[in-house]
């Protein structure tokens, strides 16, 4: 049993690639097949492109005629990613720092609600998937108290 749980791990999984990428296919209805259908799609879509796009500050969204801009979230400080010809890096960490502030002052208890208590309760008010505002409150870490999302 073992040794057909390591095979199909193997064929399951991906070694870390160069970016320390490691994919784990294995809880998932997939097949060989479908691996292999899934990267004849992404070829014949053009998706490579699609990420150089992305990566690069062009603006992809086509609904919004904007650039999408999650890699800078994750962008160290040093790094340069323009839009319209300007580095939008600095301006990402400069709101990353007031979240990071605000974060410690909810933690600390600094900052108290309407009612003078500590708060336990809060709206992240972002147009981003719910999953984007449950990580803000997991990087707030309620630790002494209740954490809620609404959304």
């Amino acid at each position: 049993m073992a040794a057909t749980a390591e095979a199909l791990l193997e064929r399951l999984t991906s070694a870390p690639d160069e970016a320390g990428l490691f994919l784990d296919f294995s809880k998932n209805r997939i097949t060989n097949e479908t691996l292999k259908l899934l990267l004849k799609l992404a070829n014949e879509s053009g998706l490579r492109s699609r990420i150089k796009a992305m990566f690069s500050g062009e603006k992809i969204n086509i609904t919004e005629n904007r650039a999408v801009l999650h890699v800078a979230l994750r962008a160290p400080k040093g790094a340069t990613i323009l839009v319209d010809g300007k580095n939008v890096v600095p301006d990402v960490h400069a709101v990353l720092e007031k979240m990071e502030a605000f974060s410690k002052r909810i933690r600390s208890g600094a900052w108290k609600g309407h009612i003078g208590k500590r708060i336990s309760t809060v709206r992240i008010g972002i147009r981003q998937p719910h999953n984007i505002a449950s990580d803000c409150l997991t990087a707030i870490d309620f630790s002494r108290g209740e954490a809620h999302l609404l959304a």
